[in-house]
């Protein structure tokens, strides 16, 4: 199916799923904050934010509302409430999703940790056989 419309049209999807992506991505940056403080203050080590993290997540939460809203939106002649939590959903985990794709694609910057060695007849958790 086609869906024909003009450019201010196109912009209000494009905005919206901009917009709702970058909130739902915010959500999950203030849980993830939360957290990663909460860490720090356990371990008593100083809490560090990083800023070109934040601003990297923002905008991969808004590329995945903007490609929420395209696939949903086109030809609907309304936002229904379930519509607008969809795409800051799309927001919230997509960026999950782009991120474990690009990961797949481009090399780590940190050096994976390598498992440790399990001695010969036991198995990966610990029991033999």
């Amino acid at each position: 199916m086609t869906y024909t419309a003009d450019i201010s049209q196109w912009l209000l999807i494009l905005t919206f799923g901009i917009l709702a992506g970058v909130i739902g991505q915010a959500a999950r940056v203030v849980v993830g904050l939360k957290k990663a403080q909460e860490d720090s203050a356990q371990r008593n080590e100083v809490f560090a934010f990083d800023g070109s993290k934040f601003w990297i997540s923002m905008s991969l939460g808004a590329i995945a509302g903007t490609l929420a809203a395209i696939a949903t939106l086109p030809g609907t002649t309304g936002l229904t409430h379930d519509m607008v939590l969809g795409v800051m959903a799309a927001g919230y985990a997509g960026s999950d999703f782009i991120e474990g794709a690009l990961s797949r694609f481009l090399p780590s910057s940190t050096p994976e940790p390598s498992a440790p060695k399990q001695p010969a007849g036991l198995a990966a958790d610990g029991a033999q056989g």
